[in-house]
Formats: structure tokens, sequence, C-alpha cells
């Protein structure tokens, strides 16, 4: 009677609490694989403002070189 009764209300808790574990679990792997792309993207990013910053340097070592040129051809 009574003993069986609570057997399986302490059962339905114990299956409640494992599927709040298994959601639980499944939502901690759908952040750490969220923050795995987040990195990659700030990776990219940094990778891109270090090209771009080779290619101002650049630019700039070619409107200096452009400069002495034009100043060759003043009157």
């Amino acid at each position: 009677g009574r003993i069986a009764g609570q057997v399986e209300v302490v059962r339905d808790m114990i299956g409640q609490i494992a599927a709040a574990a298994e959601e639980e679990s499944k939502a901690v792997e759908e952040v750490s694989g969220n923050m795995e792309g987040i990195a990659g993207v700030a990776s990219e990013n940094a990778k891109g403002a270090q090209e771009l910053a080779r290619a101002v340097e650049d630019l700039s070592k070619l409107t200096a070189q452009l400069r002495e040129l034009v100043e060759r051809f003043k009157v």
C-alpha cells in the first residue's frame, strides 16, 4: 500500500530528475558549441584585422613612394 505508493512517487521523481539532467546536458553542449563558434569568429576577425593592418602599411609605403616620384617631376 503506502510504501509501494511512496516508492512509485520516488521513482517518478528520479525519472524527472534524470530527464532534467539530460536536458541540461544538451543545453550545456549547445552553449559549448556556440562558444566554439564565437571563438572561431573572433579568431577570423583577428586575422582579418592583421591583414588589414598589413594592407594599410603597404598602402602607406606606396603613398610615400608615389610622393617621392611626384616631387621629382615638380617644376
